[in-house]
C-alpha cells in the first residue's frame, strides 16, 4: 500500500492522506486526488496508527539521529556503512509525518531504520520523539541555527536533549565538544556518552586520518564507529573497509570540478 498527501503528485493506486495544518487542509483536495486516480481516502489519525504498527509488529532497530549541525552527513555516512552488512531503510524527513510516510511507502523487512529528526519550533521533538521511539539516539552536534524558532540557544540544547526520554536506554551518544554546554544547560551529562577520537586504535586512527574530511566529519565517524561495534558486531577490519562505502549527501564536501 503506498500514499500520498500531495494531490499534485499522486499516482493511480495510491491512497491519498488529506493533512491539515496550520496553513493548509488537505481535506479540500480530496476530490481532485480521487479524480487523479485515488485508491482510497486514508484519514490522519489511522494513517499515523498504521505506520507505527508496522513499526511494532516487525521490530526494527531504530537509531535516530538529532542535532543542529550535521545530522544528513551523519545519517548519511551511517547509512552507507551499515548497508555494506545490513539491509538497512534511511528515513530523511525530519518530521512524525516524514517518518511516517517513509515507513507507509518504503519500509519492508529493513533490520534497521535510520531516522533524522529535526526540530523548528519548541514541542516538536517530544511529538516526533515520542512517535519514533528510537533505541539508540545520536545528537550530532549543537548549534545556533534554530534560534529564529527557539529563540534562545539554552533552548537549543534543552529542545534537543528531550529526545532521550524517549529513547528506550535512556541515553544519547553526543560529541564530546558539546559536553559542557550539556552541562551548563541541564545540570548533568550522566545521561549522555560522548564521542570524539581519544580511546581509538591505531588502526581506526590511521584509517580515519586517510580520509579527505573536515575534522567535525571524522567526530562523527568516531561516533559511527562506537555505534557499529557496540550494536551491530563490526570487527574493525570490517569498519575500516566500510570507510571506502561511504557516499557524500548530495551536494555536501562534493568536489566540484572546474573546466
Amino acid at each position: 500500500m503506498k500514499v500520498s498527501i500531495d494531490s499534485r503528485t499522486l499516482k493511480k493506486g495510491e491512497y491519498f492522506v488529506p493533512i491539515k495544518g496550520p496553513n493548509f487542509d488537505g481535506n479540500l483536495f480530496v476530490k481532485d486526488a480521487m479524480k487523479k486516480g485515488a485508491k482510497g481516502i486514508i484519514n490522519e489519525e489511522e494513517f499515523y496508527k498504521v505506520a507505527r504498527s508496522k513499526i511494532r509488529d516487525k521490530k526494527p532497530f531504530i537509531i535516530a539521529v538529532a542535532g543542529s549541525i550535521g545530522k544528513t552527513t551523519f545519517r548519511s555516512y551511517l547509512y552507507s556503512i551499515l548497508k555494506t552488512k545490513f539491509n538497512v531503510l534511511e528515513s530523511d524527513h525530519n518530521t512524525k509525518l516524514g517518518f511516517s510516510l517513509k515507513v507507509f511507502n518504503e519500509f519492508d523487512n529493513q533490520k534497521i531504520i535510520i531516522a533524522e529528526v529535526g526540530i523548528d519550533r519548541l514541542g516538536e521533538m517530544k511529538e516526533t520523539a515520542s512517535f519514533i521511539t528510537p533505541d539508540i539516539t545520536i545528537i550530532t552536534k549543537l548549534g545556533k541555527e534554530h534560534l529564529e524558532f527557539l529563540k534562545t540557544y539554552k533552548n537549543v540544547v534543552i529542545e534537543e536533549s528531550k529526545i532521550i526520554d524517549f529513547t528506550k536506554d535512556k541515553r544519547a551518544y553526543v560529541n564530546s565538544k558539546d559536553t559542557i554546554d550539556y552541562k551548563k544547560y541541564l545540570g548533568s551529562t550522566k545521561n549522555l556518552i560522548s564521542y570524539d577520537l581519544t580511546g581509538l586504535n591505531k588502526d581506526i586512527k590511521i584509517a580515519l586520518g586517510k580520509l579527505v574530511e573536515p575534522p567535525h566529519n571524522i567526530d562523527y565517524l568516531h561516533g559511527i564507529y562506537l555505534i557499529c561495534t557496540k550494536y551491530f558486531k563490526f570487527s574493525d577490519n570490517e569498519f575500516i573497509d566500510s570507510l571506502s562505502k561511504i557516499k557524500k549527501p548530495k551536494g555536501r564536501f562534493n568536489v566540484i570540478k572546474l573546466s
